[in-house]
Parts: C-alpha cells; sequence; structure tokens
C-alpha cells in the first residue's frame, strides 16, 4: 500500500467508524485510485455500497476484489449475504462452501450455510451444518437460535428448547430468542415458566404483539385450569396489550370474551 493510498483508506476507516458511510466510500474508492491492489479498501467499498442499497455495485468490488485474491473470505461472505438477501440460494450456498473450501474452521460460514438449507427447508442439513457451527464456536448465539427454529420446524421441542435456553444464557437481552423460548415452554405445557419468559420478553421488547398476546392466552389457560382470578385478571391486561397494538384481530376478540365471561361467573358466584 503507497503513502497515499494509506492515507486515504485511513481516512476512509476513520470515516465509516463514525458512522460517516457515504463520505468514507470516496476515501475508500481515492485509495484503491492510488493502489488498485487495496484489497481492504475494495472490500470495504463492496461492504459499505450493501449497506447503503447500492447492491449491484456492491456485487463488483466484491468481484473485483475476488480478482485480486480468489481466497479473501470477506468478499465470498459479502456475496453469499447479497445472494441470500435475494433468495438466489444456489448462488448463496456455492460462496459459503468456497469459505468451508478456504478455511474448514470458520464457524460463520457453517452457520451460514445453514441459514440457506433453512431457507430452501432442507432441515436435516441445516441442522447439520449449524451443529458444525457451534461445535467450531459455541458462543455464536444467533447459530442456536438458528438451530433452535430449524429443530422446532422438524418439531423437536424439547432439543430447540435447549438451544434457546442457551442463545437466551449467551444474549440475555435478545427479545426474540426469549420470546420463542417462551412460546416453546408453553407448547411443552411448562405454563409456569412459559409465563415468566412472555414477562421477561415484554420488558425487553414492550410493543411486540405475539409476546403479549402470548403472555395473554398462557395466564388466561393457567388460570381457566387453576380456577384462579388473578391469572384471568393478568391475562386480560396482556391481552388488551396486545390490543393496542393490533385492534383486528380473531384470537384477541376470542381470548378477552373467554375472560370476561369467566371473571363475570365468578362474581356471580
Amino acid at each position: 500500500m503507497n503513502n497515499l493510498s494509506k492515507i486515504h483508506f485511513e481516512h476512509g476507516v476513520e470515516l465509516f467508524n463514525e458512522g460517516h458511510y457515504v463520505a468514507s466510500i470516496n476515501e475508500f474508492r481515492e485509495a484503491l485510485r492510488f493502489d488498485p491492489d487495496n484489497i481492504v479498501a475494495c472490500c470495504n467499498l463492496g461492504y459499505i455500497l450493501f449497506e447503503i442499497g447500492k447492491v449491484d455495485e456492491a456485487v463488483k468490488y466484491y468481484f473485483k476484489t475476488l480478482n485480486i485474491d480468489a481466497n479473501y473470505v470477506a468478499a465470498h461472505s459479502g456475496l453469499g449475504n447479497i445472494y441470500y438477501q435475494r433468495k438466489q440460494w444456489d448462488r448463496a450456498l456455492k460462496s459459503f462452501t468456497t469459505i468451508v473450501q478456504i478455511n474448514s474452521e470458520n464457524a460463520i460460514a457453517y452457520f451460514n450455510i445453514g441459514r440457506v438449507y433453512a431457507a430452501k427447508k432442507q432441515y436435516e442439513l441445516a441442522a447439520d451444518n449449524y451443529i458444525r457451527s457451534i461445535a467450531l464456536d459455541y458462543k455464536l448465539h444467533q447459530t442456536h437460535y438458528n438451530y433452535g427454529n430449524v429443530l422446532t420446524d422438524m418439531d423437536n421441542l424439547d432439543t430447540a428448547l435447549i438451544e434457546y435456553r442457551i442463545a437466551c444464557e449467551l444474549e440475555p437481552t435478545w427479545w426474540k430468542a426469549r420470546y420463542n423460548l417462551a412460546s416453546t415452554l408453553s407448547k411443552l405445557d411448562h405454563i409456569d415458566e412459559a409465563i415468566l419468559e412472555y414477562t421477561n420478553t415484554t420488558l425487553l421488547q414492550p410493543k411486540d404483539f405475539d409476546t403479549w398476546k402470548g403472555l395473554g392466552a398462557t395466564l388466561l389457560l393457567r388460570g381457566m385450569k387453576e380456577q384462579v382470578s388473578s391469572d384471568i385478571v393478568s391475562a386480560k391486561e396482556a391481552i388488551l396489550n396486545a390490543k393496542k397494538i393490533k385492534y383486528f384481530d380473531k384470537d384477541i376478540k376470542k381470548m378477552l370474551n373467554i375472560a370476561d365471561a369467566f371473571l363475570q361467573e365468578q362474581k356471580i358466584r
């Protein structure tokens, strides 16, 4: 990297880190002008252009990067993500598989291969690749979450529950993982813990309709089963919170009617 290329490159990195993406593009282009083999600047351009929605231009820079070095993993990954976004599954698979051929211990590549197979509904293959990813890097919480989703699609709820628990342990504030944990607990009839996790999810994401609905439904189930009025009252509060987010929902109307009927019966008694 010659001096002028280095100056523009470093300024580009600084601008990028400050969130000035468009300005950083100009600097990385200048870095490339002074040194056409500046592979990091070239790949950075692909990444930034993708982030700001100029996807076709991003593809061109990723291919330019691979012309400099055919084994540059970040460019294969960038292309794979673009193909994944475009639902070009075979092309995405080829990009991510190439990374594994370059480095067989790349956990994120196996994760991405799993994502593609999951999107293609080839769940066994997706699961195999998620397992490989976890074996290489246990702390990738997204992999545990995605593996849990695939296991759910395969009706293996007991193992999915384990994966959602791990995802929540690794990333305690990730509300989507906690919602899936709560939903799975409910499906497996672990009602008390499901209510706790739905409640935790509402604290993390108070504007999610499905969480309030799930909490309301689970409280309603326990209240009806154990004839506990306080659960029904709490269920109604949760259901009304869901209704504030999505007013027209048939299930919400039904649940409210059930709660009101139960509470009215308790008054009569």
